[in-house]
C-alpha cells in the first residue's frame, strides 16, 4: 500500500458512506500525484467512468501544416487514451488493498467480480464498493 493511502480504508462501518467519499477523494490525490496524467485518472475517479478526448477537428480545406498537426493531435489522444487505460488498471490493486476483510470478501461474492478482476476494471469495482458500502445496514 502507497504511504500515502495509510490509514485510508473503505469499511463496512456504519459510516460507510463518509469513508467512502473520504478514500475516493485520497485515491484522487494520490493518482494525480503518482502517476503520469493523474489527473485524467482523477476525472474518471471522480465521474466514475472513463473520460473521453477527442481530438481537434480538421477543416477539408486545410493546409499540409495543419494536417500534419491534426495527425500528431491524434496521435497524442491515443496516447493519453492508453496511459489512463494503464492507470486505471494499475490502479486496481490499490483499491483492492484499502478494503477492509469484511468488504473484500462482499467484493469477492459480488455476481460481477471475476469479470471485473480479469479486466482489472477499476472503476467497476470501485461502483461495487459503493454500493456496497452505502447498503451497509439497510
Amino acid at each position: 500500500m502507497p504511504e500515502c493511502l495509510k490509514g485510508v480504508e473503505f469499511s463496512m462501518e456504519k459510516n460507510g458512506p463518509d469513508l467512502y467519499i473520504k478514500a475516493v477523494e485520497k485515491l484522487q490525490l494520490y493518482v494525480s500525484t503518482t502517476y503520469k496524467n493523474g489527473a485524467d485518472v482523477r476525472k474518471s475517479i471522480k465521474q466514475e467512468k472513463t473520460i473521453s478526448f477527442t481530438p481537434p477537428e480538421l477543416d477539408e480545406n486545410a493546409m499540409a501544416t495543419q494536417r500534419e498537426m491534426r495527425k500528431i493531435c491524434a496521435n497524442n489522444t491515443i496516447k493519453r487514451e492508453e496511459l489512463l487505460e494503464a492507470n486505471l488498471e494499475a490502479m486496481y490493486e490499490v483499491v483492492m488493498s484499502i478494503c477492509d476483510p469484511v468488504l473484500k470478501d462482499q467484493v469477492h461474492n459480488n455476481e460481477s467480480y471475476e469479470s471485473i478482476d480479469e479486466r482489472q476494471d477499476t472503476l467497476a469495482l470501485l461502483k461495487i464498493i459503493k454500493k456496497t458500502m452505502y447498503s451497509n445496514g439497510r
